[in-house]
């Protein structure tokens, strides 16, 4: 899932993905990263399905280019423009090739309820408008972003309107498949308490009319924990890339390695699920070794060694201090003020004894005026 972290995109998904949406017997949500463009094709085409919900782009060119590729290769994409504000395309004169309304503005409908669930869809087929909530926010209207029929693509089909705006939009885009919404319908499915049984279903044919769930091949894998900042798995040989779910919470500063032949391989980690380590693991063609293990990051590292320095640096002075005259410090110092002394007498300047910038630093006991 792509979007933004700022605003909680994550979790409007996830809380709708308990309610039945993606069924984790076969689904695994990744937490993705804020920006399209911040992916490569050979990234997104991992995964079967990728959710666009208050989403973001660096330069709308090249996230265009990407999803289209991925689309046409055979990827699944759902997309929500219904966030005015929150992501780029609620209002465009040229949408994204994958969005199935060549333009798209803001409008309000009114608190309607005026739901048609439009005939020879993709993902409708048991759909009742009757189950879809109306178009209501805090007692006003709760605006969509869409279109007239009339600038569908050619090969979109509408699945759901409100007084005749596509509202829900499917199609097949080269070998893969896109299902839009307008309404923000992760939001307005699940409000509060109030359930909207038909919006949370459209959202279930969806997500399985895109990603053609099959049932996942799963291996048997041990672990041996050495202590609690150390996993060691021992993994089978497998058929294809595949991924590894550790339900434990994922932190950032724990890395998994793929030992190949007495040499590490770095391995991708994601936050999955409701914050579980997902680890990218490549096809092995032998049964091998994973560690997952955290490592000190450098603040953390340079921080502890400036407490150390501190608190050795502190014990040094205070011996130092008790040693008086005796003390490196206390030599330095006098080597100081007699080079200081003798510059300014060669410049031409009367020193006189006492008024060194230095002698401050002396010990009380000396003969310096204070």
């Amino acid at each position: 899932m792509i979007g933004q972290k700022e605003f909680a995109t994550y979790d409007q998904v996830f809380t709708v993905s308990l309610l039945g949406t993606l069924p984790y017997d076969n689904n695994i949500l990744v937490w993705g990263k804020d920006k399209i463009d911040d992916y490569s094709l050979t990234e997104l085409k991992k995964y079967d399905m990728i959710i666009l919900q208050g989403y973001s782009y660096s330069s709308k060119g090249k996230a265009d280019k990407l999803l289209t590729s991925y689309v046409n290769e055979g990827g699944g994409v759902f997309i929500d423009t219904g966030w005015q504000y929150k992501n780029p395309d609620w209002e465009s004169k040229n949408t994204l090739n994958i969005i199935p309304l060549k333009t798209l503005s803001w409008n309000n409908l009114g608190q309607s309820n005026d739901y048609k669930i439009e005939s020879g869809g993709n993902i409708n087929s048991d759909l009742d408008k009757n189950g879809f909530g109306p178009l209501v926010y805090d007692n006003g209207p709760w605006g969509v972003s869409t279109s007239d029929p009339s600038d569908l693509k050619p090969w979109a089909k509408t699945e759901v309107s409100v007084s005749g705006k596509p509202i829900v939009v499917s199609g097949v885009m080269g070998q893969g498949k896109v299902v839009w919404s307008g309404m923000n319908i992760f939001a307005h499915a699940k409000q509060k308490e109030t359930l909207y049984k038909d919006e949370i279903k459209a959202l279930k044919n969806s997500f399985n009319w895109l990603a053609n769930t099959k049932e996942p091949r799963n291996y048997q894998v041990s672990y041996q924990r050495e202590n609690p900042d150390k996993v060691i798995f021992s993994l089978p040989q497998t058929e294809s890339p595949t991924f590894l779910l550790w339900k434990e919470g994922y932190y950032e500063d724990f890395k998994a390695n793929l030992n190949l032949d007495g040499k590490d391989k770095k391995l991708t980690i994601s936050r999955a699920g409701p914050g579980f380590v997902l680890i990218e693991v490549p096809k092995l063609d032998k049964p091998s070794i994973i560690t997952y293990e955290y490592k000190t990051p450098f603040v953390e590292s340079f921080s502890k060694y400036l407490s150390v320095f501190t608190f050795l640096t502190m014990l040094f002075l205070i011996a130092e201090g008790v040693r008086g005259k005796q003390s490196i410090v206390f030599t330095i110092q006098e080597k100081a003020e007699r080079l200081f002394n003798r510059s300014n007498k060669t410049s031409g300047k009367d020193q006189k004894s006492g008024n060194s910038p230095l002698s401050w630093l002396k010990d009380n006991s000396g003969d310096e005026n204070y």
